[in-house]
């Protein structure tokens, strides 16, 4: 099953393979800055692995000093 994020993905993904050397892309019809295309990257890598259950939604720590 595709997931929001997981398409998310692999639009930007394109969009950066497409254009390695540019400045800036465009994505969904906005012009973003190649740095901060890799930061909604890796937002959207973490969220589609939430998503896919491959990482957890909230933190645990072990406080029993284990």
């Amino acid at each position: 099953m595709a997931f929001l994020a997981d398409q998310i993905v692999a639009k930007i993904e394109a969009q950066i393979l497409a254009n390695p050397l540019a400045e800036q892309i465009s994505l969904d019809g906005h012009s973003v800055s190649m740095p901060e295309a890799i930061r909604k990257l890796e937002y959207w890598r973490r969220r589609a692995a939430r998503e896919n259950g491959g990482r957890p939604v909230v933190a645990t720590f072990n406080l029993s000093g284990c």
